[in-house]
């Protein structure tokens, strides 16, 4: 089973149990009453939740869980990721991809210099940033056209051009 994390669960809200919840996509349509959500410190040891109930508040998302009924059960969650199936996830457009699907992927130059691989992925405001890590060590390179050639998971590797001081010595 490919468990990808999709958030972490905070505080408690109130004395009812309801719980603070903060997904890494804060639109995410996975946030709804009756879902089912896989909960613990990593993925190979989940337990299942369902909410009963979500709304959205100033702060975060806030959610009632099926059988958590108050504060203190609610407190021993706090902290725990939340993790989806793959599968769960909504089909993407023709020019859209999750980040999750580019990690892994290996990443060249332009003129060919394996690199290594995308490790992680870096939400900056203005862009993206590739952390891209291999024998030559950890690169970051801005998800900008002047420096991404190509970044499709269907067309491995992704190409990068270098741009002087970007990528130091190669």
């Amino acid at each position: 089973m490919d468990l990808i994390a999709c958030g972490r669960l905070g505080r408690p809200h109130g004395v009812r149990g309801a719980l603070r919840a903060w997904p890494l996509n804060p639109n995410s349509p996975l946030v709804k009453a009756g879902r089912t959500f896989l909960v613990g410190r990593d993925a190979r040891k989940t337990r299942t939740l369902t909410v009963s109930k979500a709304h959205r508040d100033a702060k975060s998302w806030v959610i009632r869980l099926e059988g958590v009924d108050d504060r203190d059960v609610a407190a021993k969650l706090t902290g725990l990721t939340w993790f989806e199936q793959r599968e769960a996830f909504a089909p993407v457009a023709d020019d859209e991809v999750y980040l999750v699907d580019l990690i892994g992927l290996a990443v060249q130059t332009e003129a060919g210099d394996a690199l290594g691989v995308i490790a992680d992925i870096w939400q900056a405001g203005a862009g993206d940033v590739l952390v891209i890590r291999g024998e030559r060590g950890e690169h970051l390179v801005p998800n900008v056209p002047d420096f991404v050639i190509r970044l499709d998971p269907a067309q491995p590797p992704v190409i990068i051009r270098p741009i002087d001081g970007l990528l130091g010595e190669l």
